[in-house]
């Protein structure tokens, strides 16, 4: 992927390349067995290969499908270009963007600068090196002449060291003497700065760039991909041909067969030019040598050309070109090829909505899991950071005001009977007082089986007879319905002294019922008396 900055003039252009390396170029030899089941799959459906195998990755896939990415600052354009020659477009307009673009044509200049400076003190660091290599080679060759006399040598020497000293202080300054600011030692050097503006560069294309690609590239991966491109280049050679020959009444069944196309520059003379350009972005399939027998430079010029309309009125129209028989093969093969690819796009669209679905239906069910997780262990909820998020329930549970076990439930102590009494009145909701407050709620464990919901059932319904009198705590109200009842001893009017079996019913009903008040009266009824009248 080569990355492209066009600042404003008169700033020079910006290239950088940005490439993965292949696998087999690192050394590795075991590729990841998504990328082997996706390989796997295209060469069972005579799909092109990617040049790059990153291409079957999800996160480096755009980035390695992509030929060159154009940033132009004086049209305030992003322009993106495809291996297979599609280009998308659209216009750059956040401030943020363009600084950063900014910061980088700042780094370029100042690493130009630098560069110059360094070469220039590279440059005197040199010529004072050969200025002291040379002045060594004069001090021995004045220390070899041995038979000048004392008087000689001492003025020689003298008058030679002051020589060279006056000489080297006019011919080369020192090292302190240079003529830079001391600015420029302390910025960075222009290697520093070259790559803080590559990866600059780099991070714009990952932030404005590559969240746009993402929206509109396809989400199925680059089998999706590469079919769309491969029908793509197809429709397009079958549109030159039918404009080469106005319409091909055996193989067009109606107007409605044309679609929207690039444009195709257009005559036999422009495409003998454009035979020089080639692209590695050629249509590969497995019968490359028999559909595809023109330069790939065609395709690819064409691709490249403004999107424009072809009408063609087939009815009208009368043919004024046949088309060779090599090229009516070409067409067919074309047809085919496309309905073949079409139903390959359907396939493929249909798996990757089946493999979508249950990924949803992985993540609800993960949803309702981590809610029921914490609503059980409230640590989440009292203590939940921003790591455990998903298992932070929404609104406080009932169940942290009190929480009981079935062993609880089935094995909890009987109380008294006047507050078991009380108790059972207020949960009924009969108490004689609405002041006296209600128990807090409390968490019901449902039973299991039908045998614990019937000895429930059966426990309150014997303590509704104990309450209203008809039974007592040692006798269990079942006796009173499935259990026989003992023998009643013979009763007879002419023995008075064996008693009368309805006598303790009357005096029953009549303790039952003499407290209850008839709407309308104030007045007692008694158990001797007539029952009055509604």
């Amino acid at each position: 992927m080569l990355i492209k900055l066009i600042p404003v003039a008169p700033q020079p252009t910006v290239l950088f390349s940005f490439v993965f390396q292949n696998l087999e170029d690192t050394g590795v030899d075991n590729i990841p067995s998504g990328w082997e089941t996706q390989l796997s799959a295209l060469n069972r459906d005579g799909l092109e290969l990617p040049k790059n195998l990153h291409a079957l990755d999800k996160a480096a896939g755009i980035p390695a499908l992509i030929e060159d990415v154009v940033f132009s600052v004086p049209a305030l354009t992003v322009v993106c270009r495809y291996q297979d020659g599609a280009v998308e477009e659209w216009p750059l307009m956040e401030q943020s963007c363009l600084d950063t673009l900014d910061n980088v044509i700042a780094d370029v200049m100042e690493s130009a600068v630098e560069m110059r400076r360094e070469k220039e003190r590279e440059d005197a660091g040199k010529e004072t090196t050969s200025d002291r290599a040379r002045e060594k080679r004069r001090e021995r060759t004045v220390g070899n002449k041995k038979q000048m006399s004392l008087i000689n040598s001492l003025l020689s020497s003298t008058a030679h060291n002051t020589h060279a000293t006056f000489e080297m202080a006019l011919a080369s300054p020192g090292p302190s003497a240079t003529r830079f600011p001391e600015s420029s030692r302390e910025s960075m050097s222009s290697r520093a700065l070259r790559r803080r503006a590559r990866s600059t560069l780099v991070d714009a294309f990952r932030r404005y760039v590559l969240p746009e690609l993402s929206r509109r590239f396809r989400k199925e991966g680059y089998c999706v991909w590469v079919i769309d491109s491969m029908i793509k280049r197809a429709q397009l050679r079958m549109d030159e041909l039918v404009q080469l020959g106005y319409g091909l009444p055996d193989l067009i069944a109606s107007p409605s067969r044309v679609q929207h196309s690039p444009s195709v520059k257009g005559s036999a003379e422009e495409s003998d030019d454009d035979e020089t350009d080639t692209d590695a972005s050629s249509i590969r399939t497995p019968s490359a040598t028999d559909i595809f027998p023109s330069p790939p430079g065609q395709y690819q010029q064409s691709s490249l050309s403004s999107p424009s309309t072809y009408y063609f009125d087939y009815y009208s129209r009368t043919s004024t070109k046949t088309l060779s028989p090599q090229e009516l093969a070409e067409y067919s093969a074309f047809s085919a090829l496309t309905r073949r690819l079409r139903k390959l796009m359907a396939t493929a669209q249909t798996d990757h909505e089946h493999m979508e679905n249950e990924r949803r239906h992985q993540y609800d069910v993960l949803e309702v899991r981590s809610r029921r997780r914490a609503y059980i262990n409230g640590g989440f909820a009292r203590h939940g950071g921003p790591s455990v998020a998903l298992s932070t329930p929404y609104k406080s549970s009932r169940l942290a005001q009190q929480t009981w076990s079935g062993e609880d439930f089935e094995y909890a102590p009987l109380r008294e009977d006047d507050k078991e009494d009380e108790s059972f009145l207020r949960a009924m909701g009969l108490a004689a007082s609405d002041d006296v407050p209600r128990p807090p709620s409390r968490l019901f464990v449902p039973y299991d089986s039908d045998e614990e919901e019937e000895d429930g059932c059966s426990t309150d319904i014997q303590r509704g007879l104990e309450l209203l009198g008809l039974a007592t705590p040692s006798t269990s109200w079942k006796s009173l319905l499935h259990e026989e009842p003992a023998e009643p001893p013979m009763y007879s009017e002419d023995d008075p002294h064996l008693p009368n079996p309805y006598d303790d019913m009357d005096k029953d009903m009549s303790a039952i019922v003499r407290n209850v008040y008839i709407a309308g009266d104030g007045e007692e009824w008694s158990g001797d008396s007539p029952v009055p009248a509604f």
